[in-house]
């Protein structure tokens, strides 16, 4: 019985080294039915198999590629076809002989049985070259294992996946290419589902609101499905604070699911952070266990809620393939919404790039702006900016003021993250107005007793300026306070308005006050 195992094994390789010797799957026969079809009747299939196979890429054979690809380029140049005309292209082009001769050409449409059989020749061809595609993806995947020592486990198996993936869309004729007849008739559905939401008060479909009323007006709605929005700021603004209000205001009270990619924190710090968010109580009281009794019946209570809830939270240090294929997995059951935090400690799935910090943000950005478009949700990437934004600023460690309103150039290595988002959003704080004059020191006192009388204990006023939108204002800014206690953020004061960042918008709000 021992001999017989080792015996068995060695059999099974032996097999499947002879399946690699095989030749690819193909049909010889099909792809002569498909091209004889072509030359007896040009003018009522060609075009119809062009749309079937695309290039030459689908033909097994070489000189059927060749002679496929004369056929495509007299139908472009709006030639006539016929045996004389191909004859004289492939003979100008040297390719005559390759074919097989004149013999070889004119006996195509003599071996084609019926050209109302075309259809089922060209599904032969396409089935044929998916399982040619099939096996070299596979032969690839097996020599990354053996080959490739610079990736983990979890990347090759996300690399395979989308490939398989790719092909499977093949297969089911999903190739994403739309006619502008399509386009134009789903853009005009779009429009008649948002109108006839808005006539009777419902939420867009087509967008996912914040819980802030006056940043979802200045975001036509909300977040929008497939965009990539970047939410940008320095160290301790409160960045994931503002991702998590986010995704317990869809979860929560519009019971969705979404999902939470965490590099920075453990899944227990978030759940944590929320429960206390949503029972109102000291986030840190809690930390260091001094918990009321009251408080800990709003944890218990949040904690329930959020149970059962359609919030998932992955803390894992995924890089950017592995994000995307779980975040494939996770809309095939429904998900909404993902947020990334955040891109620059995201790990490049290739590690020889780890240390260049430029091109790994590129890649990673690059990777979610398609993960984007392709699940077609909004997908949050949380974004620091560089230390560019504190020069000539007075820091004051949480109540740090800049000298000036951020924009999108700031982001921390940059690269294409300003190019690969739809919107960019950045937490900043305006600088108290200037001091150095009589009008100066008046404005200066305007403004703090502005902000006492409009700001409650534990509260920090932060802005959220949309420094870019594509489908709508930018250089806009949002009042907003910070709730330290509870981490939450709230609306302000209501007002928005463009700012110079130079405090003009708290200014104007203070003198209609």
């Amino acid at each position: 019985m021992n001999d017989e195992f080792p015996q068995s094994r060695r059999a099974a390789v032996t097999r499947q080294a002879d399946d690699l010797e095989r030749l690819p799957p193909h049909s010889i026969e099909a792809e002569q039915g498909v091209l004889g079809c072509c030359l007896l009747e040009p003018a009522n299939y060609l075009s119809a198999a062009r749309a079937k196979l695309g290039v030459g890429a689908a033909f097994y054979e070489l000189r059927h590629q060749t002679l496929w690809l004369a056929l495509c380029a007299l139908e472009d140049a709006r030639i006539g076809i016929d045996l004389i005309t191909v004859r004289q292209h492939l003979k100008d082009a040297g390719t005559l002989e390759q074919l097989g001769g004149v013999s070889y050409l004119t006996s195509l449409p003599d071996a084609t049985p019926s050209a109302a059989n075309l259809p089922f020749y060209l599904d032969i061809v396409t089935e044929k070259h998916l399982q040619r595609q099939m096996v070299t993806t596979f032969t690839q995947a097996v020599g990354q294992i053996y080959a490739d020592g610079e990736k983990d486990t979890g990347t090759l198996f996300a690399k395979v996946e989308d490939d398989v993936r790719r092909l499977a869309d093949a297969f089911s004729g999903e190739s994403g290419e739309r006619s502008i007849k399509e386009i134009v008739l789903g853009t005009l559905n779009i429009v008649e589902t948002t109108m006839e939401h808005r006539g009777k008060g419902l939420q867009d479909p087509n967008t996912i609101p914040t819980p802030w009323n006056h940043l979802n007006k200045l975001m036509g709605g909300g977040l929008h499905k497939g965009e990539m929005i970047v939410v940008a700021a320095r160290p301790g603004m409160g960045k994931t604070s503002l991702a998590a209000d986010i995704l317990m205001h869809s979860a929560f009270e519009q019971k969705r699911k979404v999902k939470f990619y965490s590099l920075e924190m453990q899944d227990n710090s978030i759940a944590l952070r929320m429960m206390c968010a949503m029972a109102q109580c000291e986030f840190m009281s809690v930390m260091q266990g001094f918990v009321s009794e009251q408080a800990l019946r709003g944890l218990l209570a949040a904690g329930a809620k959020m149970a059962e809830s359609g919030l998932a939270i992955e803390a894992r240090s995924l890089n950017e393939v592995q994000i995307r294929a779980d975040a494939r997995q996770a809309v095939r059951k429904g998900c909404e919404l993902i947020v990334v935090d955040y891109l620059q400690i995201v790990p490049p799935s290739d590690r020889r790039i780890a240390g260049d910090m430029l091109v790994r943000a590129t890649m990673v950005s690059e990777a979610m702006k398609a993960m984007a478009k392709e699940l077609n949700v909004p997908v949050i990437v949380l974004s620091q900016l560089s230390r560019d934004i504190e020069k000539n600023g007075r820091r004051g460690g949480e109540d740090e003021l800049f000298s000036r309103a951020p924009n999108p150039s700031d982001l921390r290595n940059s690269g294409s993250i300003e190019q690969d988002a739809d919107a960019i959003l950045m937490l900043w704080k305006m600088p108290e107005p200037a001091r150095t004059s009589d009008k100066g020191q008046k404005e200066w006192e305007a403004w703090s007793d502005y902000r006492e009388r409009r700001t409650p204990p534990f509260y920090r006023p932060t802005n959220i300026r949309i420094a870019k939108q594509r489908n709508g204002p930018a250089e806009m800014d949002v009042n907003m306070v910070f709730e330290k206690n509870s981490m939450t953020f709230h609306d302000f004061y209501g007002g928005t308005g463009r700012s110079s960042g130079t405090g003009k918008v708290m200014q104007s709000e203070m003198e209609t006050d």
